[in-house]
């Protein structure tokens, strides 16, 4: 996984692996120091923090039908592969980290022939479909194989960042591939993190921080032909989207995909990457300089966001329960638990903010659904409550009048 040969981009200190704990959890979670190294030939980005086996197979099942941002995205991920094979849908759907099977679900509704993969799941989660509940790997291709043989389109979203043999991986896509099999994936993208100054977007469970040139020598490798480099800037932080063609290795690349791969090279390099190091302590000073300001004033400090990027946040800040008595987070499987290290609780937030009676400032952690959270915390929470993006810390949206939202969440 680790790259002997990179340079040192930058480090958050020390922090935990990210997923929520048991709120009953009395021994320190483990953490370690967060450190980034580059190598510039062709952008890899990796960390080299050495994660027990054990904290890695610690469940963590996403539930995407909570958010309806997600869900929207995943239509129009169906309309794309409709368009890609002129709507026909006699074609085989490989989902890999299909989670609770929400994309999967609507490809399956639209006709398709559908396959899934997915290892942290519950054992009595029934699809309707078959899922592999275990890594993507040789075994797994094979099985495949055997059993429904080569597939047509390959998906995965938010996956391979999580993938420590990421070469590995990308040789098991071509094994299980068809000759005109699509790949067509989604991953944070580490340029629009650094543009952003996004700290929340690096965690452990990261292990690779794609760019497009590693995308590139990563599909060349494998004979996949890059068709599309599109960068969906408002979603998730910065997510990177690829489509993807087995191809002939004599494949070239369109004019708008080389430019993209050298407009990223000027836009990654050394310099501004020693730029964003230096702003962290900046950023690090400001949001705690905001924090003890309210206090001061007397305000109780929530928190929105239950995530690994909320774990990241909180404990790059060095917050806990004394700074903030609970997060919020509708997704249930994190209702329960708490951010490991900083052991801020995480809360059901139907049920916390009926019982508020006085106003309150709402940090957001889950920045990645701010409008979304804002929306709702401006028509349920006391007048008088401040909602605070982290990273913005000199603005705020206040609650007026429940459901009106103000000046773009900023005040």
């Amino acid at each position: 996984m680790s790259n002997n040969n990179g340079q040192l981009a930058f480090s958050l200190g020390n922090l935990p692996l990210g997923y929520p704990v048991d709120i009953n959890m009395t021994e320190d979670p483990w953490s370690a120091e967060l450190a980034l190294h580059i190598e510039y030939e062709n952008l890899s980005v990796q960390s080299r923090a050495n994660i027990p086996s054990e904290e890695l197979d610690r469940e963590n099942f996403y539930s995407s039908d909570v958010s309806q941002e997600t869900l929207k995205h995943y239509s129009e991920i169906v309309d794309r592969v409709k368009k890609i094979f002129g709507n026909d849908t006699n074609k085989t759907i490989l989902e890999i980290g299909c989670g609770d099977g929400a994309l999967l679900n609507l490809f399956r509704d639209a006709g398709f022939f559908v396959i899934g993969v997915e290892p942290c799941v519950h054992d009595q989660k029934d699809y309707g479909y078959t899922v592999y509940k275990q890594y993507f790997d040789p075994n797994v291709v094979r099985e495949i194989k055997k059993y429904s043989g080569l597939v047509d389109c390959i998906i995965f979203n938010h996956v391979v960042e999580l993938v420590p043999d990421i070469d590995a991986f990308f040789q098991c896509l071509a094994q299980v591939a068809s000759d005109k099999c699509h790949l067509l994936f989604e991953s944070p993208y580490f340029g629009s993190f650094i543009k952003n100054m996004r700290i929340d977007g690096f965690a452990h469970i990261i292990c690779n921080w794609l760019t497009f040139n590693r995308v590139s020598y990563l599909c060349k490798k494998t004979d996949f032909g890059i068709l599309d480099l599109n960068l969906l800037s408002d979603f998730r932080g910065g997510t990177m989207s690829v489509l993807a063609q087995k191809a002939s290795k004599t494949h070239e690349y369109s004019q708008e995909v080389e430019r993209t791969l050298k407009d990223e090279r000027e836009s990654l390099a050394p310099e501004n990457i020693a730029a964003f190091r230096s702003k962290i302590k900046e950023i690090k000073r400001s949001a705690f300089s905001t924090i003890r300001q309210l206090q001061s004033e007397g305000m109780h400090i929530i928190g929105y966001g239950g995530g690994i990027k909320a774990s990241s946040l909180a404990n790059f800040l060095e917050l806990t329960v004394q700074d903030i008595p609970f997060t919020l987070d509708m997704d249930p499987y994190k209702q329960g638990k708490k951010i490991p290290l900083a052991g801020i609780p995480i809360l059901d937030p139907e049920v916390k903010i009926s019982g508020l009676t006085d106003s309150v400032a709402v940090l957001i952690f889950a920045l990645d659904h701010k409008q979304e959270i804002t929306k709702y915390l401006c028509a349920h929470l006391p007048l008088g409550s401040k909602i605070i993006d982290v990273f913005q810390t000199e603005k705020y949206t206040e609650v007026l009048k429940g459901m009106e939202l103000l000046n773009k969440y900023e005040r």
